[in-house]
């Protein structure tokens, strides 16, 4: 009941706010993976608070639920115009923003929500209720947390970076690597998302998506 009541008042929140003059207001022209999409005549964007397993473009070796995530946002955004906030932009050129359907759906936190994406860590109040979301999701075991919190490493222990909010497996060479002062050790997986780390790149635990 507290879910319900705090997802109603975030989205009549955001329904009264997507009048305001402080959205960007954008086209969707095409998409990437789960959280990046093709604008017109403006840099990509890349939804912020958030990461989508991998789509490998050239191997063809995509992460576990990638083309999913990818499609789920599609059907959301195809041919759309989007209201942005808190637009930055990153070292690649492309923005990021929240983004919000003209019916006010924060397309960031659903997606997180219905388990197509894992909340991706900044230091913004809205990334707070974006994680709130995965917590949630990861209760319900909603999208792909019903496969990844029961993969034969969840109750393995990982070392988590205080500093860049990432965690590593044991023998990852970089995790060893983590000062005394900014390591953080997990005894589980789910503990791991829980607390709002998101998986390194360079030792990721996440399956690769086996093709039928």
């Amino acid at each position: 009941m507290v879910k319900r009541i705090f997802v109603f008042f975030v989205l009549i929140f955001i329904s009264v706010s997507v009048a305001s003059s402080a959205f960007v207001r954008v086209k969707v022209g095409g998409i990437a993976d789960g959280d990046t999409l093709f604008l017109e005549n403006r840099p990509n964007l890349r939804l912020m608070c958030i990461d989508a397993p991998e789509i490998d473009h050239e191997s063809g070796k995509n992460q576990y639920y990638a083309l999913a995530a990818r499609d789920f946002l599609w059907r959301l955004v195809r041919g759309k115009i989007l209201f942005l906030r808190d637009v930055k932009h990153d070292r690649f050129g492309r923005m990021l923003a929240q983004a919000y359907l003209p019916d006010g759906t924060w397309l960031n936190f659903l997606l997180v929500r219905k388990g197509y994406a894992f909340y991706f860590p900044h230091k913004r109040e809205k990334c707070l209720k974006i994680l709130q979301a995965q917590r949630w999701a990861m209760q319900e075991e909603v999208g792909f947390w019903k496969k990844i919190l029961h993969l034969p490493c969840a109750s393995q222990d990982f070392i988590g970076n205080k500093r860049s909010r990432r965690f590593h497996t044991l023998r990852c060479k970089f995790g060893k690597r983590i000062s005394r002062f900014n390591r953080v050790i997990f005894h589980s997986l789910y503990a791991a998302f829980y607390q709002g780390y998101a998986p390194a790149r360079c030792c990721t635990v996440w399956p690769i998506e086996r093709l039928p």
